[in-house]
């Protein structure tokens, strides 16, 4: 193996952190250790970022195929080897890597592509990366504004950007930072890494869970029980509202498999308490009537052009046999999204929900919890059960109806709206990256004839 050209970047008056990452590559033979003295600014981002071109311009000429970029804080931890190192890039170097990082201090969406690497999509967390060739030019041409960071702008930039889990880098908190002003306080780097750390650790269990407790469901179009299959669905609605009912009544025309009854949603409070007042009514009717699984949505939905009635029901029953609790059509905003098949995602939190299926064995906890309009009724499932699904592409979403004054949370309902966009986005690019990178496992297949 030959050494890694290895590029820290260190301010020249920060002798204490010059000391440090020298003591972090001693007798490390892996790496060709180069410091760099970094280019001062007035802002430390734009000081950061010209330092970073300096070294890619000098680079161009070069017959390395990758590098690492340091910053003087990096730190290795326990999990780190060479070994792990050198194999983890021959991995994503094959997978057109543009960049791979050691440990990052936060990332929004991110997959498990094998034992010990990650996609994410954004990143901050600069310390440890490895830049390959093909994407230096497209650093060296990128324009860098005075509010830009330049983690941050590098994630941007990329395609396909990696790191690995668990972190074999994580910043040394010096209580300072000559780049990040909010993190000039002692123990915040420290806590946002072990944040981050927690994130893909949930993240790693759920992709080996699901991997692992892999359910698929046949179900023939043309048997019996297929056709004779209908779910209790409780429309929550305001007849007072103009051709409301007129219109959910024709979003269900034809759906044979929806045993519609409509629920007159509560007044009484403000905000998000009649939407939970109105579920917590309808789990009541459907103990009593021995339900096993139920549908609840508003009187405002909308079916997009992605529901179909088998797949849907197909979805129904994988995640029961998975152990779900409650399964959205769409939702708005959420905090992780793991891919379980193509186009079922487990997530930890959501922010709103218009159309779900509810299964029995949510039905008490939802009863025993209290609630107040401080918070959203899809806050409410994300305290109560960790075994929550959604739809992508969604299958519902809402549509405003006139008398929007009239809803008991249009206030929740005006957020959700803009929402979904958004959040379609990242779905897409999750589910994106699952299609591009999942590895076809054997699946057990239940027939319903």
């Amino acid at each position: 193996m030959n050494a890694i050209p290895t590029f820290v970047i260190n301010l020249k008056k920060r002798i204490e952190r010059r000391e440090h990452i020298l003591k972090e590559f001693n007798q490390r033979e892996e790496f060709d250790v180069t410091i760099v003295e970094a280019q001062e600014h007035k802002k430390g981002a734009m000081g950061l970022w010209n330092t970073v071109q300096s070294i890619l311009q000098k680079q161009l000429n070069s017959a390395h195929e990758y590098i690492i970029i340091c910053e003087d804080d990096h730190q290795f931890t326990d999990a780190y080897s060479k070994e792990l190192l050198f194999s983890a890039i021959a991995n994503v170097r094959a997978k057109n890597a543009d960049l791979l990082c050691g440990g990052v201090s936060w990332f929004t969406d991110a997959l498990a592509i094998s034992e010990s690497i990650f996609w994410v999509d954004k990143f901050s967390g600069f310390q440890f990366t490895v830049i390959f060739r093909h994407f230096f030019t497209t650093i060296l041409h990128a324009d860098f504004r005075e509010d830009d960071v330049t983690d941050l702008k590098i994630a941007s930039l990329a395609e396909n950007k990696f790191f690995l889990f668990p972190f074999i880098s994580v910043q040394k908190d010096f209580g300072y930072s000559d780049v990040t002003d909010k993190n000039n306080s002692v123990g915040r780097v420290d806590g946002l890494f072990a944040n981050s750390s927690n994130k893909a650790k949930t993240i790693n269990y759920i992709c080996n869970y699901y991997r692992n407790n892999e359910r698929s469901v046949q179900v023939k179009s043309n048997s019996a029980t297929y056709e004779n299959f209908t779910i209790p669905t409780y429309v929550v609605c305001m007849p007072e509202r103009p051709g409301s009912v007129d219109y959910i009544k024709a979003q269900f025309k034809g759906k044979g498999e929806f045993d519609i009854t409509l629920v007159e949603a509560y007044k009484n409070e403000m905000g998000a308490v009649n939407w939970y007042l109105s579920i917590r009514k309808i789990v009541e009717m459907a103990i009593a009537n021995c339900d096993d699984v139920i549908i609840i949505c508003k009187d405002d939905l909308t079916f997009t052009d992605y529901y179909s009635k088998e797949e849907f029901l197909q979805n129904i029953m994988e995640a029961f046999y998975q152990r779900t609790e409650i399964l959205a059509g769409g939702v708005g905003e959420f905090g992780i999204a793991i891919p379980v098949t193509k186009n079922r995602f487990w997530i930890n939190a959501f922010h709103s929900v218009q159309f779900f299926v509810l299964y029995k064995s949510i039905f008490q906890k939802i009863l025993e919890q209290s609630f107040d309009d401080n918070i959203t009724v899809g806050q409410l499932f994300t305290n109560i059960t960790n075994y929550k699904m959604t739809l992508f592409p969604f299958i519902a979403n809402q549509n405003e109806l006139d008398g929007a004054d009239m809803t008991w949370d249009r206030g929740e309902d005006a957020e959700s709206r803009t929402l979904f966009p958004a959040t379609e986005n990242r779905f897409a690019l999750v589910q994106q990256v699952y299609e591009k990178y999942s590895i076809s496992k054997n699946v057990e297949v239940m027939r319903i004839n």
